[in-house]
């Protein structure tokens, strides 16, 4: 029906002209089919989606263990790149000790030099140097083992001290070592000897990238206060060669 200014309702279901083959499909409940060779649109963007988020997890699996890689081992800070630091702790050289003073010669050993005086003869038995003259002083040089703590290293060297006479004075550790980054303790002693009492500092340095020594400094009792200002000097002396390998 035809009404004068009537163009007619938007949302209203066009009238399908009806024919056989619509007669058909409308006696049977179903809709016709879609036309041959459509594409699945929704299935193939859903099957890219999936493709598109494997290849991102791909990617940043490997970016995060090639930036683990790199950071493991250099630091950028500031627009420099920093090395890691070494897992070991390593010491330079000990400065070079001033030139001997006078009357004192400079003795060589593995692994240290130490100034004693000039007049002084030179033994050596097995890993140990000893510098003395008789009836005076002595020097003693040894590498010592330690495994663990140096005050019980020098405790256990005590319990088997050989000395008729024996009476310790102190076993102590120095508070500031005068060797960088070693551990310094003194074991001070007297015992008796030939010639009567002799009073001995042994100082005992766990020397990083060296090893372990001990220096025994011994003098006549009754000549202990005036080798003190020698006993200094050779302690003052003393220095390890540290092996950075």
């Amino acid at each position: 029906m035809n009404l004068p200014g009537y163009q007619g309702d938007p949302n209203a279901t066009q009238a399908v002209p009806r024919g056989l083959g619509t007669d058909i499909f409308s006696m049977q409940g179903a809709a016709p089919p879609p036309p041959p060779g459509k594409p699945r649109s929704k299935s193939r963007l859903v099957l890219l989606l999936v493709l598109a988020f494997v290849a991102c997890v791909a990617l940043a699996i490997v970016a995060v263990s090639a930036f683990g890689a790199n950071s493991a081992a250099r630091t950028p800070t500031a627009g420099r790149i920093i090395p890691p630091s070494p897992t070991a702790a390593t010491y330079a050289p000990e400065p070079p000790a001033p030139a001997p003073a006078k009357g004192m010669k400079r003795q060589q050993g593995e692994g240290f030099t130490i100034d004693v005086p000039a007049g002084f003869g030179r033994t050596e038995k097995g890993t140990q140097v000893t510098f003395a003259a008789r009836g005076k002083a002595s020097v003693r040089v040894a590498k010592v083992d330690i495994s663990g703590d140096l005050l019980k290293a020098i405790e256990a060297a005590e319990a088997k001290q050989p000395y008729e006479g024996y009476a310790l004075i102190r076993i102590a550790p120095l508070e500031e070592s005068p060797y960088t980054g070693a551990d310094t303790a003194e074991w001070e002693y007297a015992y008796e000897g030939k010639d009567g009492l002799v009073h001995v500092i042994a100082r005992w340095v766990d020397v990083p990238d060296s090893g372990a020594f001990a220096v025994y400094y011994s003098a006549p009792e009754a000549e202990w206060a005036k080798a003190k200002k020698l006993k200094d000097t050779v302690f003052a002396s003393l220095r390890f060669q540290r092996d950075p390998n």
